[in-house]
């Protein structure tokens, strides 16, 4: 009994202690407003320089951390420019068509101070999502988790998550 109770004190000890990891703060303490300009877009991909621009705004929102205002009266601004997009099949159904495609979107984004005139951060940044290519004459009815039924349901979960790791790496750091 005594045994178990030093065990059960142990792990007690270990859960609440953690491990040690912590994220800092990447954001200067400083900083409270944001300004965001449109993403430049250098694919063929129409429109995924607004998208994540808007998209961006919306998670900046939902984080609450960073104040989206006019550029004149911002602390901080976010630069990017969507860099490659690319789609390309990854499997193929009996009659050699396609059966699905990866989309893989990389981008750059800098994260500026504007009171002091410097870079915060600055990363290439990339996603990928699968999408199945429905066909009219197969009824490919096997769920697929992690697979969207969509090249526009892959291409907004890729965007989405790219919004999010622009908030993330900024706020948090990671």
């Amino acid at each position: 009994m005594k045994k178990q109770l030093i065990y059960i004190l142990f792990l007690l000890i270990l859960i609440t202690a953690g491990c040690g990891y912590h994220f800092l703060p990447n954001m200067p303490e400083h900083l409270k407003t944001t300004y965001v300009n449109v993403f430049g877009n250098t694919t063929i991909q129409f429109g995924i320089g607004s998208q994540l621009t808007n998209e961006l705004v919306n998670e900046l929102n939902l984080d609450g951390t960073l104040k989206k205002v006019t550029k004149e009266d911002a602390d901080s601004e976010f630069k990017g420019t969507v860099i490659q997009y690319t789609q390309i099949p990854v499997s193929f159904y009996e009659d050699k068509t396609v059966k699905e495609y990866k989309i893989f979107v990389k981008i750059y984004v800098e994260f500026w101070d504007l009171r002091k005139q410097k870079k915060v951060w600055g990363s290439n940044l990339s996603r990928s999502e699968n999408f199945i290519v429905q066909q009219y004459s197969t009824q490919d009815t096997t769920p697929r988790i992690g697979v969207f039924y969509s090249r526009e349901e892959a291409l907004d979960a890729i965007v989405k998550g790219l919004a999010r790791d622009i908030v993330s790496r900024t706020v948090e750091g990671w």
